[in-house]
Order: C-alpha cells, then structure tokens, then sequence
C-alpha cells in the first residue's frame, strides 16, 4: 500500500494539527503587541531618614500601569514601591504628586493612574530633637 502526500495532508488529524499549530502561532502574533494594564498595590518607603523626624504618610498606594504583555509579564510586582527622600521633607505638611521617577519603573512601563495622585506628608520633631532645640 502506497501512501501519497495529499492523502496524508488531506486527512482529518493532519488538517487539525495544521490547523492548531497555525492558530496558536497567530494568537502568539497578535497577543504580544498588546498593551495591557496591571493594577499593583505598592509601599511608601522612606531613604535617608534620621532619627530626629516622624514621618506620617499613606502607607500604601494604588499604581495603574501599562505595558506590552511581554514586559509586564516580566515586571517585578513585588518589588515595586513609592520611593521619597526623607531629607528633602522639612518639619511641617508637604503634599507631593506621584510620578514615575519616585517608582523607578522600566522604561518600557507606563504609570496610567495613581491612587492617591498626591500624598500627603506631615513631618514633625522627635522629643530628642525638641529637647535639644530648647537647650
């Protein structure tokens, strides 16, 4: 019995398989371009803080991001945080608006939305710092 190339083709487990190598390899194509968005829940963290000041702020922050699928996929969620210089924050109330060069994000990813778009920071001496202004 002789086997010819169109009766192998043309047979119904063939022309599935063709079938699903050739959608799958489709999807693959349109789906990485895509942008998509990712919500991440992110910490407020502090650098460069001395022990003469308490700092209240939010302690977490809502991000919207966007990015192709491939680099979100590849985005680090657990290490994404809100990061401030406690030293440029003076005794007082400072409101700052959040941007993406306080989250240090890949440049291929986006900062959509921010929730809050602004924290605010109520900085205020320690009794060690008091006192020693008073002497």
């Amino acid at each position: 019995m002789r086997l010819n190339l169109r009766n192998i083709l043309l047979n119904n487990n063939s022309l599935k398989l063709l079938s699903l190598f050739f959608g799958f390899g489709l999807w693959y194509v349109v789906s990485q371009p895509h942008t998509i968005r990712l919500s991440v829940t992110a910490p407020v963290c502090f650098y460069n803080s001395t022990a003469t000041k308490t700092i209240n702020a939010p302690e977490t922050v809502t991000l919207e991001l966007a990015g192709k699928r491939s680099d979100i996929q590849r985005f680090d969620q657990k290490n994404c945080a809100l990061h401030l210089d406690a030293q440029q924050f003076a005794h007082g109330q400072h409101h700052l608006i959040i941007d993406e060069k306080n989250l240090f994000l890949p440049a291929t990813i986006k900062l959509v939305n921010c929730i809050p778009s602004h924290v605010v920071i109520n900085v205020t001496a320690t009794k060690e710092e008091l006192n020693a202004c008073i002497t």
